[in-house]
């Protein structure tokens, strides 16, 4: 771009005065600096060889239109400046031959500090491996320009792949490029000791497919080692920048866009299966990708996030639930809960089944009892499949009302389920119940053909002298299928009197007006405890059972508000997995005539700080004089425990539970026993 300098004679002549016949002539210099810019983005056609051309006059124009208000900006610099002038173009290599025009003889080093503006001036843009300037719609060659590129090819995570994606014109392509290369800038820009001469960085292309990639580039400018270049680069995205767990993947954001990173394996997948009532097999169900396939896997786990959710005291863990497939003949639905961490499968399985027990809606399909999970029925005995419970046959269903205008009054000693009042309310009552469940027709109605008996379980005073009584009334029902409450309660209100007033509903059962029921459960029973003796036989010799108690002080165990209630399921599986592990222990041992295990409590100690358990073990026969059986007991345990360290201490795994060892030994356990008759 070196100027060629020349100095011109103009003869500018006019007739001024009228009659003359000759001329009127004056002498006009003018310097102009000949320059040829070889361009970079503008390819030589035959249009540009005419300067009459359109295109030659558009390149031509825009071209000093810039120059022109660029020397204007300095007047002061170069006062003489007159024009710019495009003589043409040339091929081989494309170039453009113009001139820089002023007016008369300009001092030397004009033309150069000229050239100079201009080459400081207007933008620069790299172009491949050469640097240059633009001016109006071209691209000039400025210099040969170095530079190193390192690309990264990077699988991306939970990206929806659209068409929009593969325009690098559209906003969404655009915006994902300003985003991503924002924060490349940052992470460039914060590690000046690594990344010397950074220019840019640009997004290159989306890929689709199942695994879905974006290409990007980072440039720098010099002859730099691109493979240091990206390992530093990629040990900073791997180090520095916080991971964001995707499904079964871990990854890493840059923009709005999640980069896999590596693969999540800390994790628990906890199964179950359960046959479905209200559904027919259809072969839509074996395909996951299937509208119907999705609808009720989608509802499904809805309602299994939701129980599980609310309960975050046995769920601390718990992230989501997949419907993995639906099974034939017949119909049934396995599902996958997902845990973070490790956790106990058959514990989860456990805990899962009792929640959806007890929290999920009944209803009954062809005379079987369903839990509504989503838009399906489960089979109840699915659930209780996954149960520790101690086998049951019955159920006992509890309901707690007010007796209207009924108060407490000592003399009658309702406390007392043998005091004459007891007996005659409870008579009159369950003479009701009886007449409700008992009458014809019988057969074809579950709940009446399962209906055993009925009888008040207590009394309650109120604070209040002329508040109502409370009282608890319980139904004893055959059978493991559990019972489903709107039923009985229809079965009940459809045959004695029910009133309307207000709010409340008032039902005359047994002469007692009943309001606003409090609370109701149920429970699993064996129907053996509740049979009712109607012939009257000689009295047996009293066979007596004796209860030992025991305190275990427990290492790394963290208590909870819903381990101090012993009606919580969690309290239920934990204390059920203790005393299923002591079965086994003591069950095959003759000479000590176990029975059962009961956990009366988990607690912490006041001032100390300290978790206990205290359990009862409850042995056939009189045993209260053996000195011996403590010793045993606590010498099986020893024997067979296995052992862990905990804090530099020896912890005996016992069950579920990590019991401290010097816990066992004599004078650190709760001594004292009872005996009390057989039930």
């Amino acid at each position: 771009m070196v100027p060629h300098v020349s100095t011109t004679l103009d003869l500018l002549c006019a007739s001024v005065f009228r009659n003359y016949t000759g001329r009127l002539c004056e002498i006009g210099i003018f310097t102009a600096s000949k320059l040829s810019f070889p361009t970079l983005n503008l390819t030589y056609a035959p249009d540009l060889a005419s300067n009459t051309s359109l295109k030659f006059q558009r390149h031509a124009s825009l071209f000093c239109k810039d120059i022109n208000q660029l020397m204007a900006t300095h007047r002061s610099r170069f006062p003489d400046y007159q024009d710019c002038v495009i003589n043409s173009f040339k091929d081989n290599p494309t170039r453009m031959e113009w001139e820089l025009k002023f007016k008369g003889k300009v001092p030397a080093g004009t033309e150069e500090n000229a050239k100079a503006l201009i080459m400081e001036s207007f933008p620069r843009q790299i172009y491949g491996d050469y640097l240059g300037i633009v001016i109006g719609d071209i691209l000039f060659y400025l210099d040969d320009y170095k530079s190193t590129k390192i690309t990264l090819d990077k699988q991306l995570l939970n990206f929806t792949s659209l068409p929009a994606f593969q325009n690098n014109r559209s906003l969404e392509y655009q915006t994902a490029e300003e985003l991503l290369c924002a924060d490349v800038d940052r992470i460039i820009k914060n590690h000046p000791d690594k990344f010397q001469n950074y220019v840019d960085c640009k997004l290159k292309f989306f890929t689709n497919g199942t695994e879905p990639h974006v290409n990007y580039e980072i440039t720098f400018e010099g002859e730099k080692n691109p493979a240091q270049l990206l390992e530093e680069y990629n040990n900073i995205l791997l180090k520095e920048l916080p991971k964001e767990r995707y499904d079964r993947w871990l990854g890493y954001r840059l923009g709005d866009l999640l980069i896999y990173y590596q693969n999540f394996t800390d994790f628990t997948e906890v199964p179950l299966k359960f046959r479905v009532l209200n559904l027919t097999w259809t072969e839509d169900l074996a395909s996951s990708n299937s509208p119907k396939f999705r609808l009720h896997a989608e509802r499904f786990c809805s309602d299994i996030n939701r129980l599980l959710r609310a309960r975050p005291d046995l769920f601390t863990q718990y992230d989501k639930c997949k419907v993995v497939q639906f099974g034939k003949s017949p119909v049934s639905i396995e599902i996958l809960l997902e845990f973070s961490g490790r956790v106990s499968i058959p514990a989860m399985q456990q805990l899962a089944a009792t929640v959806i027990f007890e929290d999920t809606p009944r209803y009954r399909y062809n005379q079987v009892v369903g839990h509504l999970i989503g838009d399906l029925l489960v089979y109840y005995a699915d659930l209780l499949l996954y149960h520790y419970n101690i086998p049951f046959d019955a159920w006992l269903y509890n309901s707690t009302q007010k007796m209207y205008g009924y108060p407490w009054r000592d003399e009658e000693r309702l406390w007392d389920s043998n005091s004459p009042k007891f007996k005659e309310i409870e008579a009159a009552f369950c003479n009701e119940m009886d007449r409700v469940f008992k009458a014809a027709p019988i057969a074809g109605n579950p709940n009446k053909e399962r209906y055993y008996r009925c009888f008040i379980d207590n009394f309650q005073r109120n604070f209040d002298p002329e508040a109502p009584v409370s009282f608890t009334y319980s139904l004893v029902f055959n059978g493991t299928e559990p019972l489903i409450k709107q039923e009985i309660d229809d079965m009940i209100t459809a045959n004695i009197e029910v009133y309307d007033i207000g709010s409340s509903k008032w039902f005359l059962i047994g002469q007692q007006w009943l309001i606003n029921e409090q609370k109701w459960d149920e429970i699993k029973i064996n129907i053996s405890d509740y049979l009712i003796n109607l012939i009257a036989t000689t009295p047996t010799p009293d066979i007596k059972n004796h209860e030992e108690p025991f305190t275990f002080r427990l290492m790394n165990f963290t208590m909870t508000s819903a381990l101090a209630d012993t009606s919580s399921a969690q309290f239920q599986s934990l204390a059920s997995r203790f005393c299923t592990y002591l079965d086994g222990q003591y069950k095959n041992r003759a000479e000590l005539e176990y029975l059962n295990c009961g956990v009366k409590r988990f607690y912490t100690e006041p001032g100390r700080g300290t978790q206990h358990v205290d359990f009862i073990l409850t042995f056939r026969g009189d045993k209260a004089n053996d000195p011996a059986l403590r010793n045993k007991i606590i010498d099986i345990i020893i024997e067979n425990a296995h052992r862990e360290a905990i804090n530099n201490r020896i912890a005996l795994v016992v069950g579920p539970l990590f019991v401290a060892e010097d816990s066992l030994q004599a004078d650190a356990v709760v001594s004292g026993s009872t005996t009390s008759p057989l039930d």
